[in-house]
Formats: structure tokens, C-alpha cells, sequence
């Protein structure tokens, strides 16, 4: 009678690479079940140095989060030649953090609950911690983070629990809204401009403050879609041209690439840069098919030329050093730009000068900055109380076509 043949299950041993190209290697490993899968802790410490990482830091903090859902349903072994993950952890930062929680003098009676949401200083900090009786739970908030952008929509009641200390605001009363300019209320009436018609009610407030003499500062938050870069351009139009208030338009924008790199596109330096205000040309156009623009568009062999002494594209960082008089400024997608460049650009601005800015805290393209500490946010929360500006978000349901207002609605 032959022995039968013994069958070894595989021990899948994985290494840091193999999750920076699949971070699904634990999942697809294990085969439902069929094979083990091990971990080198020094494996999870070399993601976390990695994390951050402008190219592959999403990748590895998704595999981060693979390591720890599959490590508490304890389908995977942590591997670590001492048996004591905390002198581990303490090759970390966070290190510390840990040493002061097991060497602190806890009260055993009360039920003690660490806070963490590093999936890294979960998975490793878990063991030691228990031992002490101290449990690990990630943080979960009541919603999701509101920027102040979003959360001073430029509109109050008389009801609302007033914490926002705003000079300039609206306000629904008997049916009807006003703008409330340090206690003054002013009707806010339907306008049209540049033939273009407010399709809702925040278009509406919005093309009221940018055509509001009083207000120099604007800001503008709403979704992609909203309407609120074609606004600012028809406002802009009309302000400087038919009301003739502003000697020219000036159109500035940040340089972050989500697409192909600039220097891959083709043409020379000038039409690269252009490249990225092509949009704003595009709605140019439109709004020059809606009532023609002539002293910008001047030259009839070039129908797409702009006349640069009375409109302006301008890269961010270009405007460094001018002086912006009877100028109105537009700054759009400006939610990417930091402090240093929001500062260094509206104080290029001089005599009868206004500045529209523009931008979605939900669509943060530069690295560096965050939903907190983006231009947008920075000047809502630090201009709130000036008596020359206004901020509106547009909840606007209506944009740019159905499949955009179907997106937006979708939550998407």
C-alpha cells in the first residue's frame, strides 16, 4: 500500500514591491482560503516611509489598509523575528507615541480606548497594546470634513445660530432675499448680463455680488459645472465694457497638471501655456456668440486671438511683480494654491481694481495644499469680516449640460 502524499499548503511571504504593484496581493494570494499569506513587519514599516509618496503613496496606503482588514479578520501573519512588534514600531516617528501610552500610569478601571486612524500604527501597536488592556479603534467622525468654503454658504437667516461674524451676507426675509451689508439691506433683483440669465437662485446671488461696486473681493465655491467661471467672465465683460469700470480683464490660473505633463504637449512655451486656458477661451467664445466682444476680439484673421492690452491670460506665476490698476482680476481653480501664492498675487492689485476668485475645495490638484490650508479657505475664513468682501457657495442644480448635472447629482 503506497503512503499517501502529503500536501503542503503555500505560505505566500510578501514583499514590499509586490504590494506597490498590487495592493489586491493579499486577496488574490490567499484564493479564497486555499493558501496562507505572511507579512515581514519590516515590510509594513518600508510601506509606511512610503505612503506620502507624491508617485505611489494612493497605491500604498491602499495595500496599508489590505494589510490591516486581513490582519484583525486574522487571515494573515505578521512576521517579526523578536516576537515584539513594539521595539519595531519604535524604529517609527509614531514610536514615541506608543512608548508613552504603555509607560504611562492608566487607570485599569476605565475602559481605555486608543484613537488612531494610521492603519500602520494600528497593525502594529494592536499587540502591545492589548497586553496593557488598552483598546485600538480607529476615529470615526459624525461626517465628512467641511472646509470653510462650504460651510459659510454667504447666506444667513435671522434664525440661523449666528457663529460666523460676516460683513456681508444674504438673507431670506418674507420670502424674498436681500444682501445684508453690515446690518444694510439691499433687494436682490433678477440681472441679466452679457445676455446671459441666472438659471437659479445662486447664479443669481452671485452675478449680485460681482456686479456689486462695493464688494472688491469675491469668492465663489461651488462643484464643476456650477457656472461660476462663465458668470465671472460675462460679469467681467460687461463691467469693463459697457460700464467701462475697468480698463482691462485679467485671467490667472495655476499650472497643476492631472493630465498630460506640459512639456509632453506640443508647440512651443507659448502654446503649452495656453493650453491650459483653453477653456476659458472656449467660454470667451461663447459669451462673444451671445454679444459680440470686439475690442477683445479685434482681429478678423484670427477669430481665437485675443487683443492682450484689455484681456490677459496669465499663468500663476507670471503675475509676480505686476501692477494690477482699474484691473478686474479672475483667479480661477484657485482651491490649489497655497498661501504664499495667494498673498503674493492679490496684493498685485491697486486703485479701482476687483477680484473674482474662483474654485472647488473638492478638487485640490497640488499636493501641498488641502481643503484647509487652500487659497479658498484661507481667505473665507481670514476676509469674512472685511466690509469689502463676499463669499457665495453655488448649490446650483443646473450646469454646463445632462450628463454634467447628472454627475453632480449623483454624488459622485
Amino acid at each position: 500500500m503506497k503512503a499517501s502524499k502529503k500536501v503542503f499548503i503555500k505560505n505566500y511571504i510578501i514583499d514590499t514591491n509586490i504590494f506597490v504593484e498590487d495592493f489586491n496581493a493579499i486577496q488574490n494570494l490567499l484564493d479564497n482560503g486555499k493558501n496562507k499569506v505572511s507579512v515581514p513587519v519590516s515590510v509594513i514599516i518600508e510601506l509606511d516611509g512610503l505612503k506620502n509618496d507624491k508617485k505611489i503613496g494612493y497605491i500604498v496606503r491602499k495595500a496599508i489598509h489590505e494589510i490591516k482588514k486581513y490582519y484583525e479578520e486574522d487571515k494573515i501573519t505578521i512576521l517579526d523575528q523578536n516576537g515584539d512588534w513594539f521595539n519595531n514600531y519604535n524604529k517609527l516617528p509614531d514610536g514615541k507615541v506608543l512608548d508613552d501610552i504603555l509607560n504611562s500610569k492608566l487607570d485599569c478601571k476605565d475602559e481605555n480606548i486608543f484613537l488612531t486612524n494610521d492603519n500602520v500604527f494600528n497593525i502594529l501597536a494592536k499587540q502591545a497594546i492589548d497586553k496593557k488592556n488598552i483598546h485600538v479603534e480607529p476615529y470615526q467622525t459624525k461626517g465628512t470634513y467641511i472646509s470653510d468654503p462650504q460651510k459659510f454658504t454667504g447666506i444667513l437667516n435671522n434664525t440661523d445660530d449666528n457663529k460666523i461674524n460676516a460683513s456681508n451676507y444674504f438673507t431670506l426675509i418674507d420670502g424674498q432675499y436681500y444682501f445684508n451689508s453690515s446690518g444694510k439691506l439691499r433687494l436682490v433683483e433678477d440681472r441679466n448680463v452679457w445676455k446671459i440669465s441666472p438659471r437659479d437662485l445662486t447664479q443669481k446671488l452671485a452675478i449680485d455680488l460681482m456686479l456689486n461696486d462695493d464688494i472688491k473681493i469675491v469668492t465663489l465655491q461651488s462643484k464643476a459645472g456650477a457656472g461660476k467661471t462663465m458668470l465671472a467672465l460675462a460679469c467681467a465683460l460687461y463691467e469693463t465694457f459697457e460700464k467701462k469700470k475697468y480698463d482691462k480683464i485679467v485671467f490667472v490660473k495655476p499650472m497643476y497638471e492631472i493630465g498630460t505633463p506640459l512639456g509632453f504637449l506640443p508647440g512651443d512655451v507659448n502654446d503649452k501655456i495656453f493650453s491650459y486656458f483653453e477653456y476659458a477661451l472656449d467660454l470667451l467664445l461663447f459669451l462673444n456668440d451671445k454679444r459680440k466682444a470686439t475690442k477683445i476680439f479685434n482681429d478678423p484673421s484670427n477669430y481665437k486671438k485675443v487683443d492682450e492690452k484689455v484681456f490677459k491670460f496669465m499663468p500663476l506665476n507670471f503675475i509676480r511683480g505686476m501692477n494690477l490698476n482699474n484691473t478686474l482680476l479672475i483667479c480661477d481653480e484657485f482651491q490649489s494654491v497655497n498661501k504664499h501664492e495667494v498673498k503674493s498675487i492679490l496684493t498685485r492689485c491697486g486703485e479701482g481694481s476687483k477680484v473674482i476668485v474662483c474654485g472647488d475645495v473638492e478638487q485640490i490638484d497640488n499636493p501641498n495644499v488641502n481643503k484647509d490650508n487652500n487659497a479658498l479657505s484661507l481667505l473665507v475664513r481670514n476676509m469674512v469680516e472685511d466690509p469689502i468682501y463676499a463669499h457665495l457657495v453655488m448649490n446650483s442644480k443646473h450646469s454646463r449640460g445632462p450628463i454634467a448635472n447628472s454627475i453632480l447629482n449623483s454624488g459622485l
